[in-house]
């Protein structure tokens, strides 16, 4: 009955171009869930239900830890070899979780108790989503022929991040606009988180659709022995040294500063909204100048000369509100 669920030995040109499509949708539907329920929107939720500085610091620290489980995931791939049904099944208790979210503000109280749910539906949310990720990397990565997967990729991330941003615009108007008409601004959150689990949702139904090639059949080593093999490579090793620094610095600040904005600054979440937009907009808008230079100096050496730079940003919010809030504040942050 669901044998068309399961991996095919060979795909058609037209299975693959059915794949790409249902991609595409699913990457717009997936990116809208991402903006609605991450970022400024879950630090909003938390403060509207009472979130201390370290509370923010555990919810923004989940979905980093969570990604840990893309470990034990390589072994449920390799075992049952039917990433399609892992993927869907994963991604929809997943995106089942923030539906709970939704209504966390709804129906939970005292505040203590909401912000001990939040923590647990989204510890749920992103365990899951690993697992997705491990397994529809893997699928996705053998379903498009390597010269379409660039421009493929590139015009996936031009509509997400549009669908996004308008997403992320309209949560944040509507937030304003809830505020501004009724009290209780947690229950305006939950309603966005509402809207980001049915987009999830609708993602799920488009992915369920994509097809999947068989995985080659070969007898992969032992799970310790796999997992040992990169760090064996001394360059392999710099590189994890990076990226944990990089990664420990961005998360560290990182989600402070949506509580800085909102709390501190007392800009309203339209605003701080429109801030993130713009962010998103600046990658899109720049990956190609920073691919050309990249290919021109090599990776490294555009890493090297970006990377100081833009750690500097991070000594420049201060300024934002010294002594106080001033003209100069919003140009600082844009």
């Amino acid at each position: 009955m669901f044998a068309w669920f399961f991996p095919k030995p060979i795909l058609e040109e037209a299975d693959i171009d059915k794949g790409m499509r249902f991609l595409l949708f699913d990457g717009i539907f997936a990116q809208t869930t991402l903006v609605l329920t991450t970022g400024a929107f879950v630090i909003g939720l938390a403060l509207a239900l009472g979130a201390s500085n370290t509370v923010i610091g555990l919810l923004a620290a989940v979905g980093p830890v969570m990604q840990a489980l893309q470990v034990p995931a390589i072994y449920l791939v390799e075992r049952w070899r039917k990433r399609r049904p892992l993927t869907v099944l994963a991604v929809t208790l997943s995106r089942l979780a923030l539906v709970g979210v939704a209504f966390v503000p709804f129906t939970i109280a005292p505040s203590s108790r909401a912000l001990a749910w939040l923590l647990g539906l989204l510890v749920c949310h992103f365990g899951l989503g690993a697992v997705a990720a491990c397994a529809g990397n893997s699928w996705v990565r053998d379903l498009i022929p390597e010269p379409r997967m660039e421009s493929f990729f590139a015009r996936r991330l031009a509509l997400a991040t549009l669908a996004g941003a308008l997403a992320s615009l309209l949560g944040g108007a509507g937030i304003d606009l809830y505020k501004s008409l009724f009290s209780g601004d947690a229950l305006a959150y939950g309603l966005v988180f509402g809207a980001g689990a049915i987009s999830g949702l609708v993602s799920v139904g488009f992915l369920s659709r994509v097809p999947e090639p068989r995985m080659p059949e070969v007898s992969p080593p032992p799970l310790l022995a796999l997992l040992r093999q990169p760090f064996r490579d001394k360059n392999f090793r710099r590189l994890l040294i990076f990226l944990g620094w990089w990664n420990f610095a961005v998360n560290f600040a990182g989600p402070f500063f949506a509580v800085y904005l909102l709390k501190r600054l007392e800009l309203t979440m339209t605003w701080v909204l429109v801030l993130s937009v713009l962010s998103q907009l600046c990658n899109v808008m720049f990956y190609g100048a920073w691919g050309r230079l990249a290919e021109r100096f090599t990776n490294k050496s555009v890493l090297v000369f970006c990377l100081p730079i833009f750690f500097l940003t991070f000594l420049l919010w201060p300024f934002t509100m010294f002594p106080e809030r001033h003209i100069l504040t919003l140009p600082i942050l844009v």
